[in-house]
Parts: structure tokens; sequence; C-alpha cells
């Protein structure tokens, strides 16, 4: 790794730039603007589709294949938009995408995880039109340690860092905490 620029991207004044991410497979940029989210190849700079919003988003993430984008923002709540056509597989417009800080799927993308400065919340998506909350887990976040929350890889526990008591690992299923037993492989927040 030499640290040296290799390509710059171009945007438009309109970008945002509050989050960007790559697609898993690197073939695609997103970022957010106030039109909404745009698509970049990273290859060539050329922007290949814009998802429009009334509304900007703060927070994005792709899921692990690459199909999905999740997206959060202070006005616009959350919504998983399809990457192939655009078009939005779930939305919640309430509030509750307000102070999100981190978004992400979980491995197999059937949860979702959103973590604020109180408390990481992961929802079941496998119906879109009835999402089920399954964890709403209180969290303190010491600004001063920006730490992230995420999935072990396996997707049954959540890893959520805890100031000045390390890293607690959450059972999905049971909402209660989990000992640590030895490695708990690599997180993930696709």
């Amino acid at each position: 790794v030499s640290g040296k620029e290799v390509q710059a991207i171009p945007l438009p004044l309109s970008t945002a730039r509050e989050s960007v991410a790559f697609s898993p497979d690197g073939s695609l940029l997103a970022t957010t603007c106030l039109e909404g989210i745009r698509f970049f190849e990273p290859a060539s700079g050329k922007q290949t589709r814009l998802i429009k919003s009334p509304r900007t988003f703060d927070k994005i993430a792709f899921s692990q294949d690459g199909k999905r984008l999740l997206a959060a923002g202070r006005l616009t709540g959350i919504r998983i938009f399809s990457v192939p056509s655009g078009a939005v597989e779930y939305t919640d417009a309430s509030p509750t995408g307000a102070d999100f800080f981190r978004v992400c799927f979980s491995p197999d993308g059937n949860l979702i995880l959103g973590q604020r400065v109180t408390n990481v919340t992961v929802w079941d998506i496998r119906d879109p039109k009835k999402p089920v909350k399954i964890l709403d887990y209180p969290h303190y976040y010491n600004a001063d340690s920006y730490a992230d929350a995420g999935f072990t890889e396996d997707g049954k526990r959540v890893a959520i860092p805890a100031w000045r008591e390390g890293v607690k690992l959450i059972e999905l299923n049971t909402g209660k905490e989990s000992p640590s037993t030895g490695p708990i492989g690599r997180t993930t927040c696709a």
C-alpha cells in the first residue's frame, strides 16, 4: 500500500458526500447527494444512476451480495433500494433514522442494524412489509472513541463496543449478553 492517490472522481457540487460506500465487488461507488444517491463506476468515474429523493440520506451501506443499498437519514428514516432497478424495497418513513451514525446489513441480508449514540437496534426485514424489531440494546457511545457495532460473521450475534468495558456480544435470539469463550471471528457490517 503506497497511500498514493490512484484516481479522483469529480462530483457535482450538489453531492453532499456525507456517506460513500463501495459495492462488495468494487464495481460501484455510491455517494449521498442533495438529490438522493448517486452511483458511479469507480474505474471510469462515470455516473451510472441517480436515485432521487426529496430529502438527503446521511448513511448508506451495500448488502454483501451488492444487490441492495441501505440508506438512513435525519428526515428520510430508513430505506432499502434495489441496486439493479433503483426501486424501494423497504421504507420506514418515521424519524427512526434521525440519528444513526452507522447502518449495515447482516451477512445473509435478512437483518439490518442501526447504531445511535444511545442504542443499537436490529430489525428482521425478511418481510419488508412487516419488519420485526429483534433487538434494541442500550449503548453509551463515547464521542472520544468512534467505534462501530457489527454482526459476527455467522450473523447470530452483534458485537457492540462498550466504553471502558471492551466489546459486548449480544445473542440475537435472546437479546442477552453472551460470554466470550474465545475468538468470535471477524465482525462485519456489510
